[in-house]
């Protein structure tokens, strides 16, 4: 668990801080560490604590991996965007081993297998127009791959585990003058003086003040805005929820499975595979079995494997499935929804903010 309070970053001073990022799930942690960098006062307010685990975050960032893959969607294509954000991550990843610190990032490349004929001749022609892309025809694509109509490698796309990622982000985050708070539960900000707002935690007390607030809580409710009048209300999200199962007795899928539903091996003999997206809240007792039998329409063995772990999490995205990163009041932001692209696409989103956020005097 990180707890440093480096360079002098003081909640205490009546001089507000320059950022306050609340949640310290990846887009949280991506923010700290790219405003901290840019030689900005952040604090970071985080409501879960767990040692056991180093900095583990919440809702969709504590899944167990997560998949590098800008190319998406069933037309196969990738937002330039994405593609960006997966160059970020991939130098964010060579700064963090830099640093020396383990960022669970490995570049394996990623398959993207077609359900028909018709989607096959679509990938087939992208491969074709993009250099990173690869077609692999049905008769070389190994078994126990399961791919009739052949299958598209990304060769640029990987997997992270997550929290090593989260874990080294902090770290990091950390050494260049953020301050990380776990177990610290926000309830409310509200205008304090000169521009400047106040965060508030669940006994009313102010946690910190600072010149702009960021609410990058994902699935989560945002902080309630209180005092000195409303500003234009949070957005609204859509807000899902799904699953990852660590199925084991199965073999080590050479490169991760990309998609609705997404498969990766970390240990020999182990499979996490994911998806799923029904509303959140909804309960389903038999989605871990269905998504382990889905999953085995382009990967057999899963079908035999033993279910050993379930993870389930939430996840926001808005209409088009793009980023919110805004301005909802003068010095108040919302920055998530990133519908699943939080690993590939945080890093940028976070470096790009980061140069708004001058440090005041």
């Amino acid at each position: 668990m990180v707890t440093a309070v480096p360079c002098g970053v003081d909640v205490d001073s009546p001089v507000p801080v320059d950022l306050a990022i609340i949640g310290g799930g990846v887009a949280g942690l991506s923010l700290a560490r790219a405003a901290a960098m840019q030689g900005a006062r952040v604090v970071l307010l985080e409501q879960s604590e767990d040692a056991a685990v180093g900095w583990r975050g919440g809702g969709a960032s504590s899944l167990p991996v997560a998949l590098l893959n800008p190319w998406r969607g069933r037309k196969g294509d990738a937002h330039e965007d994405d593609l960006r954000g997966l160059a970020v991550t991939w130098r964010w990843a060579a700064e963090l081993e830099g640093e020396g610190l383990e960022p669970g990032a490995v570049r394996t490349g990623v398959l993207r297998i077609p359900s028909s004929a018709r989607q096959a001749a679509s990938w087939r022609e992208r491969c074709e127009a993009e250099a990173s892309l690869i077609w692999l025809p049905a008769g070389s694509v190994p078994a126990p791959y399961h791919a009739p109509f052949g299958a598209m490698q990304a060769e640029d796309g990987g997997r992270i585990d997550a929290a090593a990622w989260l874990t080294a982000l902090a770290a990091s985050a950390a050494r260049h003058g953020a301050q990380l708070r776990q177990g610290v539960e926000v309830q409310a900000v509200e205008h304090g003086v000169e521009g400047a707002w106040r965060v508030r935690g669940e006994d009313g007390g102010m946690l910190v003040e600072a010149w702009r607030v960021v609410s990058a809580v994902g699935a989560d409710a945002p902080p309630r805005v209180q005092g000195g009048g409303e500003p234009a209300p949070w957005p609204t999200w859509i807000r899902t929820q799904g699953e990852e199962v660590r199925i084991t007795g199965v073999p080590t899928l050479p490169w991760p499975i990309a998609g609705g539903l997404y498969g990766a091996s970390v240990q020999e003999g182990e499979a996490w595979i994911g998806g799923g997206h029904r509303p959140l809240g909804e309960d389903d007792p038999s989605a871990a079995t269905n998504l382990r039998d889905a999953f085995a329409w382009s990967y057999p063995p899963v079908a035999e494997g033993t279910i050993l772990e379930v993870w389930h999490g939430a996840r926001a995205k808005r209409e088009g499935a793009r980023p919110d990163v805004r301005e909802v009041a003068p010095g108040l932001w919302t920055f998530g929804a990133f519908a699943g692209r939080g690993f590939l696409c945080a890093a940028d989103e976070a470096e790009r903010f980061a140069r708004r956020v001058k440090p005041m005097q």
